[in-house]
């Protein structure tokens, strides 16, 4: 931990980890702090959109697949107030690994979008676009008539006022950060789930 801390911590703002129970008194050693995420919810009635243009990505497809990792390296972070970059290989992780059946790409927002309708809520785990995308809008082409609320998997900036928050179960992680600024114990985010190490 020392050898990567003396590596990077002039290049970097900021490390963030998750740790099990075995690990939680590592970490501290080290100077990171423990700190709590919330889950954002909102009810949502999704307005039809027939101009709509969603294709399912197909990652046995080699032509998918180096679009996946290209729109990943020059992704724009999901969010201004928790969001990463540079995550291809976690990113292609989750994409082989867990979400396989579950990316898009949306032509109209120039998007791919990892996503699952569950019953009446859709979870939208990660939007990768090179520009901002107006989340409203790619909601109401992903949504369909079952759904009634959006349970986002990242801090969604557009919605942090008018979306219900409630503090996130950590029976499996911790979330840890080293910052070389002050951060408000207080503030409301979700780590991007697609970049959980």
């Amino acid at each position: 931990m020392n050898h990567v801390l003396d590596i990077y911590e002039q290049e970097c703002d900021i490390f963030f980890l998750f740790a099990n129970s075995t690990a939680i008194n590592f970490y501290p050693k080290f100077g990171f702090e423990s700190f709590d995420e919330s889950q954002f919810k909102l009810k949502f009635n999704p307005a039809p959109n027939e101009d709509s243009t969603i294709r399912k990505l197909n990652l046995s497809n080699e032509e998918d697949l180096e679009f996946i990792k290209r729109m990943v390296l020059s992704r724009k972070p999901i969010s201004g107030q928790f969001g990463v970059s540079n995550n291809q290989g976690l990113f292609m992780f989750y994409a082989l690994n867990v979400f396989p059946e579950s990316i898009y790409y949306s032509r109209e927002d120039e998007a791919i979008i990892v996503y699952q309708q569950e019953g009446h809520t859709l979870h939208l785990y990660d939007v990768v676009s090179q520009s901002d995308v107006h989340i409203n809008s790619l909601l109401n082409r992903i949504a369909n008539e079952q759904t009634e609320s959006i349970q986002f998997h990242f801090t969604p900036d557009q919605f942090t006022e008018k979306a219900q928050y409630e503090p996130m179960d950590n029976n499996d992680d911790m979330l840890f950060i080293k910052a070389n600024f002050a951060l408000d114990k207080n503030s409301k985010f979700c780590v991007p789930v697609l970049a959980h190490a």
